[in-house]
C-alpha cells in the first residue's frame, strides 16, 4: 500500500470511539405539566426485560444506516406511539457516554407538545409505566452522590508477563461517582441520572 492509497483511506475515515462496538440513543423528554410545571418524562422498564423495573429514558440501539438522532426519534415513536413533528420536537444532543461494556449511549433532549403525554401508549412489552418528575423538584433536591472505586491492573500487574517494566509502574485506583435520586417509589440512578445531571447543568449555566 502506497502513501496515495493511505491518504485516500484517511480522507474518508470518520473518527471512532476506541473500544466501542455498540451504539444506542435515548431521549430526555420535556413536558409542561399544568400543575407541576416543566417536568421530565421517564419510563419504568417492564419486568420481563433486562434491567427489570429500572427507571430509564425512551431509547434503544442505533441500526445500520441510522444516525444516533434518528435512532432516538424512532425509538421514542415506537415505545410511546408518538409522532415526531406532531407530538414531539427534537431539540438538541445533550451528550454521550462510552461505558465499560463497549457501548456508547447518546442522549437527546426533546419537547412534548401539549396533550401529547395523554396520547402516549407505552409498548407494554418494554415499558411498565411512564411518569414525570418536575424539574424544580430535581433542582431543589440535589442527588445523593455514591462514590465507588475501580482498580486497573492490580490483579495481574505484569499483564501476563508482557509488561517488561511492570514492576516500576504504579497502577492507580480510580474513584468514580454516581448521582442517585429517590422520587416516591422510583429510584433514578445510573446513566439515566447522569444525563439528568447533565441537563440540569446545561440549563443552569
Amino acid at each position: 500500500m502506497d502513501l496515495k492509497e493511505i491518504r485516500e483511506k484517511l480522507a474518508s475515515h470518520r473518527p471512532v470511539i476506541l473500544g466501542v462496538t455498540r451504539y444506542s440513543a435515548v431521549v430526555l423528554p420535556l413536558y409542561e405539566d399544568e400543575n407541576e410545571g416543566l417536568s421530565i418524562v421517564f419510563e419504568q422498564r417492564a419486568f420481563s426485560v433486562t434491567q427489570p423495573g429500572d427507571v430509564c429514558f425512551p431509547g434503544g440501539g442505533v441500526e445500520d444506516g441510522e444516525t444516533p438522532r434518528q435512532a432516538a426519534a424512532r425509538e421514542f415513536e415506537e415505545e410511546l406511539a408518538l409522532k415526531e413533528g406532531e407530538d414531539f420536537e427534537m431539540l438538541c444532543e445533550l451528550g454521550y457516554q462510552a461505558t465499560f461494556h463497549g457501548k456508547c449511549v447518546y442522549c437527546f433532549a426533546a419537547q412534548l407538545a401539549p396533550g401529547a403525554l395523554a396520547k402516549a401508549a407505552p409498548q407494554r412489552s418494554e415499558v411498565s409505566e411512564i411518569f414525570t418528575i418536575p424539574v424544580r423538584w430535581l433542582t431543589d433536591n440535589p442527588p445523593y452522590i455514591y462514590h465507588y472505586r475501580q482498580t486497573q491492573g492490580k490483579e495481574d500487574p505484569t499483564a501476563g508477563g508482557m509488561l517488561a517494566n511492570a514492576g516500576k509502574y504504579d497502577w492507580t485506583e480510580r474513584t468514580n461517582s454516581m448521582p442517585i435520586w429517590n422520587y416516591g417509589q422510583h429510584c433514578l440512578w445510573g446513566l439515566t441520572a447522569r444525563f439528568v445531571e447533565l441537563f440540569l447543568e446545561v440549563i443552569g449555566k
